[in-house]
């Protein structure tokens, strides 16, 4: 099978019936830390070869139930906080899990979905349209994710109860947007009028309890992008949905420090595509004016269309939605608690799985607009100009353009370069002018259109198959597992270097404080203290911390009040002297109304390489200081 016939993945994991009777099944959740390389490794995301990881505000996590039905039927679900998923690193979890536990676990029955942060290292997808704006394929990415996610799964396994399911809904407003409103009016009007808004505004919940109904963790769908932290941001973070989930997992793990505790809170991506969190709308950065509704361009002078939320900055913005959400998801939870009109999920487990050769797939479908049945097909493989125009969210590079239609010949030179689309493609994919040669709303390309890749019937071919597996899956019956993706394990390519050595200034020694903190704070200060440091890509400090804010209890004992892992807190590192090895690292640590007063002192921890070889552990410790009542 050719690198240019995608396959796509069908997974349809929980098919569960709701009703009044209770049900038990096995239930279990876990967590684990999947924060790749936080610096000099380009973002999975926004595609802006600019945007290299300089540090951490948040760590990013995967989260996972298990439910296993009385008859043996058994799924794992994960959430994992990155960009999107892959089959490579889905068949390195398998790979693993089946090491462990046999044939327990499968292609057919895992599904492994990214809730599309663009906030976390990349590298890790194994295709050169994914992995191009990271300089190729980064290892230590990929390794350490596929291990997280191996964990995950590992831990709702071996946490295995017998248990209860239920799920409720809610409505959320003033959390996301339409971003290309212009595009969506092109739908049939009789199908627009079906719906209140034009992006869902359902929160989706399911709730795992134990048969004594404690919680043991809640899951929640909502449709909207994580792109709160825009293609400025420099610091890994899990953004609006990885931060409500920070909320979720807090009311539920007092005393913990983030990503540890039994109750497990997700928020997974759903109905996401051309739906924004940059709810107050786009607009020119200089003049504040409005973009143009169809190009999403501004006039000369009047800078960039970027859309913003609802905060002074993207960090407040991702801080409001996320409370936003965890509050939906905190408000369903209490209700349920109180036996409120949550349903039980009852029945049987049940999963489908099938790999479709997208460009070769022929069907028909119904045309709203001339009522009749069409005859479709897919196209090989193709981003369209406006894919490389980027969204409101995140403006692309170069010089595109949102609703593009016609083409370029010196963007169709460098395209050439790579793949040269034959007539037929050109002609399969109209009206998108292709870039890369890799109906309705399609008919408008703005950028979810020019990302549609195979074609102007690709999501009438989605809806083929989707139909197609859920009757199978209804009836209980087996389907062809259809063509492999190709292994490409062997053709990885990267320009990524790895670290070559550090050094450190004279008279000076890794972990060596260059900036204490100031002796007394108060609330709303912020703390910042600066360490001499090795490379953090040397030890990724997974499930651990490169750093720890400390509280001091009596003469002999400190307890950990924040790690990296902290909302609080932000790591920063500098590259000082590129030809010595020299860097800094700055951490801070912002004090909120709900710090405790007390003597507090920041921990570093870290590892340098020789330049001789080795990599070796360093420890550095500021001065203390006094964090006042409010």
């Amino acid at each position: 099978m050719a690198i240019s016939k995608i396959a796509f993945l069908a997974l349809i994991a929980l098919s569960g019936l709701c009703g009044l009777a209770s049900a038990t099944y096995k239930v279990g959740v876990g967590r684990a830390d999947i924060t790749g390389p936080p610096v000099e490794i380009n973002f999975m995301g926004y595609a802006n070869i600019k945007q290299v990881g300089r540090g951490i505000h948040t760590r990013v996590f995967a989260r996972a139930f298990v439910v296993e039905d009385e008859k043996g039927n058994r799924v794992a679900f994960v959430s994992a906080d990155a960009g999107m998923m892959g089959y490579g690193l889905k068949r390195e979890v398998i790979k693993r899990l089946q090491a462990r536990y046999g044939n327990l676990y499968h292609t057919d029955n895992v599904a492994i979905s990214g809730t599309h942060t663009h906030g976390a290292p990349g590298g890790f997808l194994m295709h050169l349209l994914y992995d191009i704006s990271i300089l190729g394929f980064v290892p230590q990415t990929f390794e350490v994710m596929a291990q997280g996610l191996y964990l995950c799964i590992k831990r709702a396994t071996d946490n295995l109860v017998d248990g209860r399911i239920f799920l409720s809904k809610t409505t959320v407003l003033n959390v996301n947007i339409n971003r290309s409103p212009t595009s969506y009016l092109r739908n049939p009007e009789e199908e627009r009028a079906q719906y209140e808004h034009d992006t869902d505004k359902t929160l989706t919940q399911l709730r795992f309890v134990d048969l004594e109904n404690n919680l043991l963790g809640a899951f929640n769908w909502y449709a909207v992008h994580a792109t709160s932290m825009n293609n400025t941001n420099r610091l890994v973070t899990s953004d609006n949905v990885g931060y409500a989930a920070l909320l979720l997992e807090k009311e539920y793990n007092p005393n913990k420090m983030p990503g540890k505790g039994k109750f497990v809170g997700a928020f997974c991506s759903s109905n996401l595509g051309d739906v924004s969190p940059n709810i107050m709308g786009p607009k020119c950065s200089i003049s504040g004016n409005e973009c143009d509704l169809l190009t999403s361009r501004c006039p000369a002078g009047e800078g960039e269309c970027f859309a913003s939320g609802p905060g002074r900055d993207m960090v407040e913005s991702t801080q409001i939605l996320g409370q936003r959400l965890a509050d939906a998801a905190l408000g369903l939870l209490n209700e349920q608690s109180q036996e409120s009109t949550a349903r039980e999920v009852t029945g049987d487990v049940r999963f489908i799985h099938q790999f479709v050769d997208m460009p070769n797939y022929n069907g028909s479908a119904y045309n709203p607009l001339s009522r009749k049945i069409d005859k479709i097909r897919g196209c090989q493989p193709a981003m369209g100009y406006s894919f490389a125009a980027g969204t409101t969210d995140g403006p692309g590079a170069f010089s595109f353009e949102q609703g593009t239609t016609t083409d370029n010949p010196m963007w169709n030179f460098v395209r050439d370069f790579i793949a040269t689309p034959t007539q037929e493609d050109i002609k399969c994919h109209e009206p998108k002018p292709i870039l890369l040669a890799t109906g309705r709303e399609y008919q408008a390309q703005r950028y979810e259109a020019a990302s549609t890749i195979f074609g102007p019937h690709t999501h009438s071919i989605y809806m083929d198959v989707f139909e197609r597996l859920t009757k199978a899956l209804m009836r209980n019956e087996t389907v062809e597992p259809g063509p492999s993706p190709p292994y490409m394990n062997d053709v990885m390519l990267s320009l990524n270097t790895g670290v070559l050595f550090d050094g450190h200034p004279i008279n000076t020694d890794f972990g060596y404080v260059k900036t204490q903190p100031e002796k007394e704070y108060g609330i709303n200060d912020t703390v910042k203290v600066t360490y001499i440091s090795g490379n953090p890509r040397n030890n990724l400090f997974t499930e651990k911390t490169y750093f720890t804010v400390e509280r001091k209890i009596n003469e002999d004992r400190w307890k950990v009040a924040y790690t990296d892992a902290s909302w609080e807190t932000k790591m920063i590192w500098h590259r000082t002297n590129t030809i010595l090895g020299f860097s800094d690292l700055e951490i801070y640590w912002n004090i909120s109304p709900q710090t405790l007063p007390g003597v507090y002192r920041i921990r570093h921890s870290g590892e340098y390489k020789y330049i001789l070889g080795g990599k070796y552990p360093y420890e550095g410790l500021s001065h203390s200081f006094t964090v006042k009542e409010d």
